[in-house]
């Protein structure tokens, strides 16, 4: 009568890779807004390379941190199928053990 073998080294699991996705950095490099900014990429969004530079920056972060929730969510979202299926295993072995 105790928690199913396996289950604790899973929650471990799932919490180590929650912690790790939601701390990942975000802020881009200096190669990702020269990618995002050269050309001439930038005029039609912004008034100049610079003004690019400085907001294109913020752009590119934002939408890291986005992806970043995402992440999270899809790892949570995963976490609960694993826990539910270990519930659904767990009752029915302790239903065929009675």
């Amino acid at each position: 009568m105790g928690l199913p073998v396996g289950l604790p080294g899973v929650q471990v699991g799932f919490i180590i890779w929650v912690i790790t996705a939601s701390t990942a950095g975000t802020s881009p490099t200096a190669a990702e807004v020269a990618r995002f900014c050269g050309h001439g990429a930038w005029s039609p969004l912004f008034t100049s390379y610079a003004d690019c530079v400085k907001h294109g920056a913020v752009g590119l972060a934002d939408a890291a941190n986005l992806g970043k929730g995402l992440a999270v969510s899809v790892i949570v979202i995963t976490w609960v199928i694993v826990d539910l299926l270990f519930a659904v295993t767990y009752g029915i072995y302790r239903l065929a053990k009675r």
